[in-house]
C-alpha cells in the first residue's frame, strides 16, 4: 500500500511538472497560458483516455468552467477510434430555415445517420450563436457529427462536450433583462406591497433605461471551431 501511494505520488509530481512546463510554453492556446492546473487536469484526462497530452491540449477549451473538445477533433477521433468503416460522411440539404444536415458511417455493413436542422437550432436557441447565420452548413454538420458519436461511439468523447456545443448552451441560455421601476424592485427584493409617497414627498421620477440588456456568451466564440476537418485523423 505505501509502495502503491508513493508511486501516484511520484506520478503525480511529475504531472504536475510537465503541467507547469507545458502553461509556460507558446504552443500551447492562449487560454492554457498560465493556467497549470488546467493543463494538470487534461494531462490527467488524456492518460485516463489513452489520447496524448498535448494533442488534448491543443484541441479542447474551457468555456466558463465546462471544458469542450472541437468538434473536428470529435470527428477526428471517431474516424480514428471509433467502429466506423471508413471516414463519417456528411451531405447538406435544402437551405434557410429548411437546411438540415445528415452525418452517417458505416458500422458492420449497415448505415447509420444523426441529423441536425436550422428549424431544431431555432428552436433550441442555438442559432442566436451568429455563426449559425454566417456558416450555417458547417455548424449543423457539426451538429450531426456530435449526435452521430454520441449514439454509436460516445467513448470518444468520454463524457466531454464539444466546443460548439457549450458555445451554444451559452447563447441559448442567455436571458433579457428589463429594467423595472425602483419601488417595484424593491418590493420583490423585501417581499412588501410598495409604498405610495404623499404629495410633499414626491420627487421627480427616476428615468432608466428601458432598453434589454443581453447576457452575452463567451467572448471569444471565435476562437472555437475553424474549418470541418471530418476525414482528418487527430496525429
Amino acid at each position: 500500500m505505501t509502495t502503491d501511494m508513493t508511486t501516484g505520488q511520484q506520478a503525480l509530481e511529475l504531472q504536475k511538472a510537465q503541467a507547469s512546463l507545458l502553461a509556460q510554453s507558446q504552443f500551447l492556446p492562449k487560454h492554457y497560458a498560465n493556467r497549470p492546473a488546467d493543463c494538470l487536469v487534461a494531462i490527467q484526462w488524456a492518460q485516463r483516455t489513452g489520447l496524448d497530452p498535448l494533442e488534448l491540449l491543443q484541441n479542447t477549451f474551457v468555456v466558463h468552467g465546462t471544458p469542450g473538445m472541437k468538434a473536428s477533433y470529435m470527428i477526428g477521433l471517431a474516424n480514428k477510434r471509433g467502429p466506423f468503416e471508413g471516414p463519417i460522411r456528411f451531405r447538406v440539404e435544402g437551405t434557410g430555415d429548411d437546411m438540415v444536415a445528415y452525418a452517417w458511417g458505416v458500422i458492420d455493413g449497415e448505415e447509420y445517420t444523426a441529423s441536425a436542422s436550422m428549424k431544431m437550432a431555432k428552436a433550441e436557441g442555438w442559432s442566436k450563436n451568429k455563426k449559425y447565420t454566417t456558416m450555417p452548413e458547417l455548424m449543423l454538420q457539426y451538429r450531426a457529427a456530435t449526435f452521430l458519436v454520441r449514439l454509436y461511439c460516445p467513448e470518444v468523447l468520454s463524457g466531454m462536450p464539444t466546443s460548439d456545443e457549450v458555445e451554444d448552451l451559452r447563447f441559448a441560455e442567455a436571458t433579457v433583462v428589463e429594467s423595472a421601476p425602483l419601488a417595484e424592485l424593491a418590493a420583490d427584493l423585501s417581499g412588501e406591497e410598495p409604498q405610495e409617497s404623499g404629495p410633499e414627498e414626491q420627487e421627480q421620477p427616476v428615468v432608466l433605461d428601458t432598453e434589454a440588456t443581453v447576457v452575452e456568451a463567451h467572448p471569444d466564440a471565435d476562437l472555437f471551431e475553424g474549418a470541418l476537418a471530418a476525414q482528418v485523423d487527430p496525429e
